[in-house]
């Protein structure tokens, strides 16, 4: 959903759903990141990533 999401334009709602996912099940990223590489340069994807990293 959030690739989807982040390729139409609808970053906000993106942002939303990747913190809502992050928190269920962070190991998942991988996920999105395979989908949709570019997530992985995108400043806000990167601090949400980082804000919800399990030690």
């Amino acid at each position: 959903m959030v690739s989807y999401l982040l390729r139409t334009g609808m970053e906000q709602q993106a942002f939303l759903e990747l913190e809502e996912a992050l928190m269920a099940d962070h190991a998942a990223h991988t996920q999105l990141l395979e989908h949709y590489p570019e997530a992985a340069v995108m400043p806000q994807v990167i601090h949400l990533l980082e804000l919800y990293k399990q030690p």
